[in-house]
């Protein structure tokens, strides 16, 4: 369907094909440089489509569609300001952790940090979803930051070196050594106790994750969830790791959106509707199957999601307002 299909330039059907061919080209950009293409595209024609501005941009942490916004400056006066998937920044924690690891196994002048009682891949899976815990309980970029800086002290404190302070407190923290001491217990032993080196090395690691810009750019939350769920619906009809033509690629981004907002059976009955046909029994029971279980699970995650979010904030609120009264207490 491209241009490399058609006959070469000297070829007797040349002319004729030149004057007939409707080219679907249409990009010169390199495949890292399309996404800063089409995001300056959108931007420009906002106004004049759809007479609204795009203020904020919510990325994965590549920077350069916002840059390339900032340098073009579509909006004149009224900045455009960048905001951080919270999910893809705490995937930066297992990876920065995985990273280090690495290094210092290719290094013959570092200490191992891998290994049996120190930082192993199981440590590293729950240090990042500690990490994310801390970014999506807190609306606040302080109360993140020392959220974050909990985990690290938290982790790195052993039974002869503790350090707990930034720790929530009340019987309901979920330190276990604060709860105990709200409690009137003996303090727990530490489950693990971490080299020194290993403790140093995490450091620069959780100073960088919390640094107050980068904080203050996951403050509200946001995800990109519902994007790369349209983006697998896309890929599902027109695979991405494959060649396809603009006509292919046009038919599978609407055929998408239009099962993306109103799900399988209404699009398709629509969509054959307009072909002139009627969907066939088995055929809608299928597409009402489908609508079903993608339902159940997106009401599960979110409500999974929820109570998680909920409970957090139930603990973080007791812990800094402990309630006068506690039953069975006095």
């Amino acid at each position: 369907a491209g241009c490399e299909s058609g006959p070469k330039e000297g070829d007797p059907a040349y002319e004729e094909w030149k004057e007939n061919h409707v080219c679907q080209r249409n990009t010169t950009k390199k495949a890292g440089e399309m996404e800063v293409e089409a995001g300056l595209i959108l931007f420009k024609r906002s106004l004049e489509r759809h007479s609204v501005r795009y203020t904020t941009v919510l990325s994965d942490g590549d920077s350069r569609t916002y840059l390339a916004l900032q340098e073009e400056n579509v909006y004149g006066y009224i900045p455009i300001t960048k905001e951080d998937c919270v999910n893809h920044v705490k995937k930066r924690m297992g990876t920065a952790l995985r990273n280090l690891v690495d290094k210092h196994k290719k290094s013959t002048g570092l200490e191992s940090l891998s290994g049996k009682g120190r930082l192993t891949g199981d440590l590293i899976n729950k240090l990042s979803s500690y990490y994310g815990w801390a970014l999506k309980s807190h609306d606040d970029v302080d109360a993140m930051q020392r959220a974050v800086m909990a985990t690290y002290y938290h982790v790195t404190s052993n039974d002869e070196v503790a350090n707990h302070t930034f720790c929530p407190t009340g019987t309901n923290s979920w330190c276990r050594q604060n709860a105990a001491d709200a409690k009137g217990e003996p303090a727990p032993k530490h489950p693990r106790s971490l080299p020194p080196h290993v403790c140093e090395a995490l450091l620069p690691i959780y100073q960088r994750l919390s640094d107050k810009k980068l904080l203050q750019r996951c403050q509200r939350g946001k995800t990109q969830n519902s994007n790369e769920c349209l983006h697998s619906m896309i890929w599902a009809l027109a695979p991405k790791d494959r060649h396809a033509s603009l006509f292919t690629v046009e038919a599978a981004v609407a055929e998408a959106v239009m099962k993306f907002n109103a799900g399988n059976e209404r699009s398709s009955a629509g969509i054959l509707k307009e072909l002139g046909l009627n969907p066939g029994i088995h055929s809608s029971k299928r597409m009402a199957e489908k609508d079903c279980r993608r339902s159940v699970a997106s009401a599960s995650k979110r409500s999974s999601a929820d109570n998680l979010q909920r409970n957090l904030k139930k603990r973080h609120a007791h812990a800094n307002n402990p309630s006068d009264y506690m039953p069975g207490a006095y």
